[in-house]
């Protein structure tokens, strides 16, 4: 397991400048989405709460404001996909044939003994890349972006309002990754 991860960092590491947009471009786009778009939304409501003027020239720009995010969100989704998917392609490409060379090392002892399951195992080892990638950019790099911005979010408070804040993201995160 430890040889298929390093060779899943490897690959990573070999196609970053499409692995890294992959990976940060979904988690960007979850914050535009779910935190930045409805802080307009409150201002607004808080604005015409407040008594402000209804009226369009007022409410245009909180309206204008609120859908450029969504779709800025939604651009930062589709290009972030779209480098996941090549991520995905080039490195399961590559550990196709590094799967195959570790393969061929000792072909003969295979092809005598058991070489149809070997060779399922070799196809395996590559596919499950794209679960390793996808699990990365989904699971575990979405939630972090969005709890660094909690932390950052929270920066001005005093230290130990900091540190139970840490604790309940730390909390949440045990809790929620259980299911």
């Amino acid at each position: 397991m430890l040889l298929a991860l390093r060779y899943y960092v490897r690959e990573l590491s070999r196609h970053r400048r499409v692995a890294l947009p992959g990976l940060l471009l979904p988690a960007l786009g979850n914050i535009c989405l779910l935190y930045l778009a409805p802080l307009i939304v409150a201002e607004l409501a808080g604005r015409l709460a407040g008594g402000a003027d209804t009226r369009a020239a007022t409410v245009l720009p909180y309206v204008l404001g609120f859908a450029a995010l969504m779709l800025l969100a939604e651009a930062l989704w589709r290009a972030g996909v779209h480098c996941l998917n090549r991520t995905d392609g080039r490195g399961i490409e590559n550990l196709y044939v590094v799967g195959m060379k570790l393969f061929a090392k000792d072909a003969a002892f295979f092809h005598d003994n058991f070489a149809g399951s070997l060779t399922k195992r070799v196809l395996n080892f590559a596919a499950r890349f794209e679960d390793f990638v996808d699990t990365l950019a989904f699971s575990v790099v979405a939630h972090d972006r969005a709890d660094m911005r909690q932390v950052i979010a929270g920066s001005w408070m005093r230290p130990t309002s900091r540190l139970l804040g840490g604790g309940f993201i730390c909390t949440g995160r045990s809790t929620s990754s259980g299911r």
